[in-house]
């Protein structure tokens, strides 16, 4: 296992946006090892990174560690978070991206800023989320497996961009006593109670997460989740695809604009962006309605979680 570890780069949140975006598919694993290939300067300090022996073996955040994330490495002994990424891989970038910006703009003390340490999980078998009891137990196995190596790595806080994930993270790490989770589902449900709506329209990547990521949870805090019906959510699949393939244009936005439009006319208050992955193709000003992001609800929980108890 190797992992990636205090990541550095620019120093703006769009500089590195910029360099990662040049320098995406560069990158590529090969048998005698990882093999760089980048245009240009490699600024800062680069440890290596995890790879599990499942899905795609070259990821954006490779090209992060060398270009894009501008911190050298800290003295502090402060919280490690782990990171399980690869589901997808921009989503996986920009939590990084979001909570490096989040600490250097917080008040952590050096003693308390954290390491962040990353394994690269990509689970592709979880497009059509985890209903299926084989593609649930290959789900819980390489979860095992990247909690294992985030242990092993000296992780107290572990965050996991990715909604499909979510059950089967929080399920999992209960068995690894050192480690909490960062419990998004919790964290969603309390970013939209605390605002009061009563109905929330939900986008997510495939009806399990409506219904079994987020609906119980929903349900019990008395808020009815507003979702796609099924020409909607073929729709949003298609979106999906598109961000992922790195081809998502106007017409994937076009897209998901009538799916809001359909969203609200059922009466829904706001937006749950319930997939790390829509946020690229996202124009809140086309919409109407307050948006929640997930992703961005993560990266507040993860900040929270670094918070010393009173």
């Amino acid at each position: 296992m190797r992992f990636i570890d205090n990541l550095c780069g620019s120093k703006t949140v769009e500089g590195r946006r910029a360099s990662a975006a040049g320098a995406f598919g560069q990158v590529r694993e090969e048998s005698a090892g990882l093999k760089r290939s980048i245009n240009g300067n490699t600024a800062g300090w680069l440890s290596e990174v995890a790879i599990l022996p499942d899905g795609r073996h070259w990821l954006l955040l490779f090209v992060l560690a060398n270009l894009c994330l501008g911190c050298a490495p800290r003295s502090g002994s402060g919280t490690v978070i782990g990171i399980v990424g690869g589901n997808g891989p921009d989503a996986t970038a920009q939590f990084y991206i979001g909570l490096h910006a989040k600490m250097a703009a917080s008040d952590l003390g050096a003693h308390l800023r954290p390491r962040l340490v990353m394994v690269d999980a990509p689970m592709p078998f979880l497009a059509g989320g985890l209903s299926d009891e084989a593609v649930m137990n290959k789900a819980v196995d390489t979860t095992r497996e990247a909690l294992k190596a985030l242990e092993s790595l000296g992780a107290g806080v572990i965050a996991v961009p990715c909604n499909t994930l979510q059950p089967v993270v929080r399920d999992v790490s209960k068995d690894f006593a050192r480690l909490k989770n960062v419990n998004l589902i919790e964290a969603a449900v309390a970013a939209v109670r605390s605002r009061g709506w009563a109905k929330v329209g939900i986008l997510a990547a495939s009806p399990f997460v409506i219904d079994s990521v987020y609906g119980p949870a929903f349900k019990l805090a008395g808020i009815e989740l507003v979702r796609p019906d099924m020409d909607e959510q073929r729709g949003i699949n298609e979106i999906v695809r598109a961000v992922y393939a790195g081809k998502a244009g106007l017409a994937e936005r076009d897209l998901l604009a009538r799916v809001v439009e359909g969203l609200k006319a059922k009466g829904a208050q706001a937006l749950l962006i319930a997939c790390t992955d829509l946020p690229s193709v996202i124009q809140q000003e086309r919409y109407g309605v307050p948006l929640l992001d997930t992703l961005e609800i993560l990266l507040q929980a993860t900040m929270q979680a670094l918070v010393p108890p009173q």
